[in-house]
């Protein structure tokens, strides 16, 4: 009996989603032309961005493990015989890892445009997955919805910017949506589905700095929700329990980066970057409502949003009145937190206004943004890309209006 049980699930899955994991794939294939017809010997991105180097970073995975048999954090064919540390570099170490396989049998050409395809493919599976979850009970067409809130997500603009540059580790964003659902899933039910979340949350980290960034922010307003949701200590001290266990899997499984990354930094602060540098690849304000140009349709991520009023307006009952309130507690908190991030209190006290775009300190050195010395070794951009919090609460206030294609927004912006 036990042996039919994981077989029947995997054939009911394909039935009932094999269609939709076809799609996707078939979208993604078209969305990355013409990498099909040249999977062995050219890779998708432009040759003056970032894909060489991620071309090296993956093949430098397989040559360390496989035929080195040395640490992957430490590359001994640069900077010989004293080698290079790896620690601090965008590394995307996971996709090297998942990759294996393919670099073994195809050749890494194929394996780094096969990631690019996987990434694009899993990341629209894992949205219309977690949307299908998010509208359990609704009298609404789920799976057509769920289905475009993972075009919404797989294929923003944002993705298409960064496959066009050669940067695979932003492009894979396809962890994030199956561990918010694992995540969701294991604080309702607790056990393995826990494991689960901490085991994506850690593939997350091996993955990009800024995402396990905005993951963990993600799980600490999932968090307060369910505190909100939930009355009294014993529901409270189980929520917390549980988010405990994820976040000392999630340490146990980073630990082996991050303190030798923190030992590194005490010798030598060499990871620190100009602000111009972070400054320069932050998100302005407009970015959050007008079309982008690195996109083929032009208007797919401020169109998801007109959806989502489109939606709450020919279905009233699809999301209950309480949400609203929750929403509007969520842009109580993101707006201001936003407005801080792109002006700074000093500009904010002196009666300024929120400035758009980094030119504005570029040309005023004394108002930059206060928090841009909290990072101790700013090896990303992440408290300027903070400014991205504005966009965000208007995506959660639009959460209101229709919560699928609203979170798809959210994790796609």
């Amino acid at each position: 009996m036990t042996n039919r049980v994981l077989p029947c699930s995997l054939i009911q899955l394909t039935r009932r989603h094999g269609l939709v994991a076809a799609g996707y794939l078939l979208l993604t294939l078209a969305f990355t032309m013409p990498t099909l017809w040249h999977l062995s010997d050219a890779i998708g991105g432009q040759q003056q961005g970032d894909t060489l180097q991620n071309y090296w970073n993956m093949w430098w995975v397989s040559q360390s493990l496989v035929h080195l048999g040395q640490n992957p954090y430490h590359a001994t064919y640069i900077h010989y015989p004293n080698g290079l540390s790896l620690y601090f570099h965008t590394y995307n170490f996971l996709n090297g890892l998942l990759s294996l396989p393919l670099q073994l049998c195809c050749g890494t050409a194929v394996a780094y445009n096969g990631m690019n395809i996987f990434a694009f493919s899993m990341a629209g599976l894992g949205a219309y997955a977690l949307s299908l979850w998010m509208l359990r009970g609704r009298a609404v067409p789920r799976r057509a919805i769920a289905f475009v809130a993972g075009m919404v997500y797989a294929f923003s603009p944002y993705m298409a910017f960064h496959y066009a540059i050669g940067q695979p580790f932003m492009v894979s964003i396809e962890w994030f949506p199956w561990y918010l659902l694992t995540l969701l899933v294991g604080l309702k039910r607790g056990r393995w589905y826990l494991v689960g979340a901490a085991v994506l949350l850690v593939m997350i980290g091996l993955t990009d700095w800024h995402y396990v960034i905005y993951a963990l922010l993600l799980t600490a307003l999932v968090g307060l929700l369910h505190t909100f949701a939930q009355r009294g200590w014993p529901a409270w001290r189980t929520l917390l329990r549980r988010l405990s266990v994820v976040g000392l899997l999630f340490a146990l499984g980073m630990a082996p980066v991050v303190v030798p990354m923190i030992l590194e930094l005490s010798q030598e602060a060499y990871a620190v970057r100009d602000i111009r540098h972070s400054l320069y690849h932050s998100t302005d304000l407009l970015a959050f409502v007008l079309p982008s140009i690195y996109h083929r349709s032009g208007v797919i991520g401020p169109a998801s949003c007109f959806m989502a009023i489109w939606c709450r307006a020919v279905s009233p009952a699809a999301w209950p009145r309480w949400a609203s309130f929750r929403c509007c507690w969520l842009l109580g908190i993101y707006l201001p937190l936003g407005s801080f991030c792109v002006s700074g209190w000093a500009d904010l006290a002196a009666g300024g206004r929120p400035r758009l775009g980094y030119r504005h300190f570029e040309h005023n050195p004394q108002q930059r943004p206060s928090w841009s010395g909290l990072s101790g070794s700013k090896p990303d951009e992440f408290w300027h890309r903070l400014g991205r919090f504005p966009g965000h609460a208007a995506d959660w206030a639009a959460a209101a209006l229709c919560p699928t294609l609203a979170v798809a927004h959210l994790l796609a912006a």
